[in-house]
Formats: structure tokens, sequence, C-alpha cells
């Protein structure tokens, strides 16, 4: 009897402590696919921004790289207008373009508080130490404003590694009526 409760008891834990695979309600953003055509129409300031991305840190030493998985978060701070982003490009160490991730012709609206977050898999882009994001986006007023960040993530057996860099603006515009 107590050998029965036992293997009940073992068999119970093991299936609580199972990884449930049931999917996730909220919709993720792996690639841009809510584009509208551009428009300038109400745009009276904008903004570009360069973030610094990392496809691959080195580790032990220079000749050996550990591959992480980049998530660009970009997030609206403001509580009453709409933004668009007009550019997001990425660029290799090189400074070569290698991914428009928007077409000329397209914009990706952020209403009010609104976030988008772009993963790049660690297997997109590789040997990219010194890669970054260009991101161009505008508004109606200039107390608008775009938070951009990277995350950088991977694990790999017992290790991890994650870490966060900031946008930087590298230039902006107030657009005159």
């Amino acid at each position: 009897m107590m050998k029965c409760i036992g293997i009940f008891g073992a068999l119970l834990l093991l299936l609580t402590a199972c990884e449930s695979n049931k999917k996730i309600d909220r919709k993720l953003h792996f690639s841009i696919d809510d584009l509208t055509e551009v428009s300038f129409d109400k745009t009276t300031y904008t903004e570009t921004i360069y973030v610094p991305v990392y496809t691959d840190v080195y580790h032990l030493d220079q000749s050996r790289l550990f591959p992480l998985t980049i998530t660009l978060s970009m997030r609206n701070t403001s509580l009453t207008d709409t933004i668009s982003v007009y550019t997001l490009d990425y660029y290799n160490s090189e400074g070569n373009l290698k991914k428009k991730h928007i077409e000329d012709s397209k914009m990706l609206q952020l209403h009010p508080l609104q976030s988008y977050e772009l993963v790049i898999n660690k297997t997109t882009y590789t040997g990219d130490t010194g890669a970054n994001f260009i991101v161009k986006w505008g508004g109606e007023k200039e107390k608008s404003s775009l938070l951009t960040q990277a995350l950088m993530i991977n694990t790999s057996g017992q290790q991890g590694l994650s870490f966060i860099t900031e946008g930087k603006i590298i230039d902006s515009k107030t657009i005159e009526p």
C-alpha cells in the first residue's frame, strides 16, 4: 500500500512538474506586418535613432563568439499622440545595410503607449559584434517620444547572458508647416 502511494505521489509530481505547452494568447511581434502607406501630412517632428545591437559577443578569447537573440523594442511613450516609424534598417559591423525591415513606401504606426517588438533569431545574423539598427520616426508634436531598446539574450547549458542597450538620438528635425 505504501509502495502504491509512493509511486502515485512520484507520478503526480512528475506530471505537475512538466512544462505546459499552452499557447500564449497575446499577439507576439516577430515580423512587421501591420504597415500602412507613408503619409507625412501631420508630421512636424522627426528623429533618427541609432540602436547598438550584438548578434554575438566574444567569450574566452577573440576567436570564439557566443550567439545572441535580439529583441528590438520600440515604445511610444506619449499618452496622447500616435507616432510613425518610417525606417527600421539593420546594419552590420562594417556599416553595410543588410536588411530594410520597413519598405520605403510604408510606415508602422504606434498609438499612445503602444509598443512593438522585433525579434531577430540568433542564427539570422552572425558575427556582428558592432551591428546596429537605424530607426527613423515622426510625430505631430516634439513632445512625442519613441523609446528604443535592444535586449540581447541566449542560454547554453547552465550559462546565460542577457543585457540591454539604449537607442541614441543622432538627428532630429522640426518641420515647419
